[in-house]
């Protein structure tokens, strides 16, 4: 049996320890509380160096470029490891100051030598955009990676784009250099998708990776008639090809000509197996 004042020590301990839950949210509270503002402040200085992911939102900056006040990289260190931990990135600019003006849904075409060529649609893309609701789910990341295939071309438009020319074919050349990976996972996978569902049929010689762009209704214009898109060539992967040292094995599509290139990869010295 315990003597009263152990009894007394052991009731303080047991009452400090059923404080220990409320401490805790009270800390997390007051963290989350300096932590969402801080992040946001700090994304005003560029300091992530590319690249964090093939398929990111964050405001990356090449490494050299990447000159930021020792007290920025300091909370910058702390925050971005806690925004990564726990899937908190701030990316509230992507809301301002000017709204996409279009929407894109990918889109793979299949092409054979002797055949028609087959248009796989985003099962994400409306059938009717005058009238159509998709509620959230297990959709939205899927959603996510196909939004990021086409980066940028929300603000793709052929007929304005030609003053802008050099600036373009450098954005959609980048594009297969930075997200390859990503962009062949994609188009083999709707490959083997649709080859799965057709098995009398041979493989394609190529995939091309499409962007299908919804122009914003503009103020003024009806909402209720069916809006047409226009389709933009991003990327094509040829399944039996060979490559020189170095190529990236996506090619990039060159947007005035329409004309396929060849990218040669970030780091020639790192083979095609280093990259998978």
């Amino acid at each position: 049996m315990l003597r009263p004042g152990k009894q007394l020590d052991a009731s303080r301990l047991l009452a400090r320890v059923k404080l220990w839950p409320a401490r805790l949210l009270g800390t997390f509270i007051v963290w989350q509380l300096i932590f969402i503002p801080l992040a946001n402040l700090l994304d005003f200085y560029p300091h992530r160096a590319l690249r964090m992911d093939e398929l990111t939102d964050l405001r990356e900056v090449p490494p050299e470029s990447v000159q930021v006040p020792v007290a920025v990289h300091a909370l910058s260190a702390v925050t971005d490891r806690w925004a990564q931990l726990t899937g908190q990135q701030q990316m509230w600019w992507l809301f301002a100051p000017q709204f996409p003006p279009q929407a894109t849904f990918a889109a793979v075409e299949l092409r054979w030598p002797d055949r028609e060529p087959v248009l796989l649609r985003s099962s994400l893309e409306p059938a009717d955009t005058s009238s159509y609701f998709r509620p959230p789910g297990s959709g939205d990341r899927l959603f996510q990676y196909e939004m990021h295939l086409g980066l940028g071309l929300v603000f793709w438009n052929p007929a304005t784009a030609e003053p802008e020319a050099v600036i373009w074919r450098k954005h959609f050349a980048d594009l297969v250099r930075m997200q390859w990976k990503s962009m062949r996972a994609y188009l083999r996978w709707k490959t083997k998708r649709y080859l799965a569902a057709n098995p009398n049929l041979l493989p394609p010689s190529e995939a091309i990776l499409l962007m299908r762009i919804y122009r914003t209704p503009q103020p003024g214009e009806p909402l209720d008639e069916p809006r047409q898109p226009f389709s933009q060539a991003v990327a094509r992967w040829r399944l039996a090809d060979d490559l020189a040292a170095g190529q990236v094995p996506v090619e990039a599509v060159d947007p005035f000509s329409g004309e396929f290139v060849r990218i040669l990869m970030d780091n020639p010295s790192r083979s095609e197996a280093d990259h998978d």
